[in-house]
């Protein structure tokens, strides 16, 4: 993603056109820009990502789990 397409986004996120679905989402609470930083990496790395929070939740749920044990 260029640096303009960016910025184009980032504008449209802060001033979505109203009765857009951008409007909408953002009034609904989906967090755009989360969305717009998971655009900018490869699927390899949010592949990585996605690989890592799930391997963090597994050890907070053992570590609760063996908690009430």
């Amino acid at each position: 993603m260029t640096r303009a397409a960016e910025n184009r986004l980032r504008k449209l996120i802060d001033h979505p056109p109203r009765g857009s679905a951008i409007a909408k989402a953002k009034k609904f609470g989906v967090d755009l820009y989360g969305i717009l930083e998971n655009l900018k990496l490869t699927p390899a790395e949010r592949f990585r990502r996605a690989a890592a929070e799930t391997s963090f939740v597994r050890r907070i749920r053992r570590t609760l789990h063996g908690a009430t044990s």
